[in-house]
């Protein structure tokens, strides 16, 4: 039920926060901002299905692919990803977006298992390394100024700047407060 709340407050944020309103020229504004949303978390879910025994190979991890735990974190994953670029992409790069994030989710949680680091919420997993790869997928399939668009790299850099801005400020903040 929590899962299901979540995700509908994030598709309806997103609908309602993207600065495509409906207008004439663009009657599918928010529409189309939700159906990114929609398809990239879905996407996201539906690949632990063929990505969780990959990943139990090869990361001796236990569980079966039916986790629901972890297909809502799968989705939370496609959620957290296509947050950055909802609306400004094409609907088959918000898929892309979703199983991208998804498949990073997975292999980061086995990483930080490896490593011994305490995450039970994958919260690292989840909100560092899908938001990094949401920062950077807006610079690679932005409509018009991404990198598969138009073939220039500027947003793309923009975004790996943003990404090194936001780490400094946390980094920062947290140090003086903890």
């Amino acid at each position: 039920m929590g899962a299901m709340l979540l995700t509908v407050s994030w598709i309806f944020f997103h609908a309602g926060a993207s600065s495509t309103l409906a207008t004439q020229k663009n009657v599918f504004g928010p529409a189309h901002t939700a159906l990114a949303t929609i398809l990239s978390s879905s996407c996201a879910g539906c690949l632990i299905f063929v990505g969780r025994p990959i990943v139990n190979f090869f990361g001796k991890e236990e569980g079966s692919a039916f986790d629901p735990v972890m297909i809502v974190n799968c989705q939370v994953a496609g959620l957290v990803a296509i947050s950055a670029s909802c609306n400004r992409i094409e609907h088959y790069s918000s898929c892309i977006i979703g199983v991208i994030a998804s498949i990073l989710f997975m292999i980061s949680r086995v990483i930080l298992q490896k490593l011994q680091i305490d995450d039970p919420l994958n919260v690292i997993s989840i909100n560092l390394v899908c938001s990094v790869w949401g920062l950077i997928a807006a610079g690679i399939f932005s409509n018009g100024s991404g990198l598969i668009s138009s073939g220039n790299p500027d947003l793309i850099t923009t975004q790996i700047y943003a990404i090194f801005a936001i780490f400094t400020w946390a980094s920062t903040t947290s140090f003086f407060f903890f």
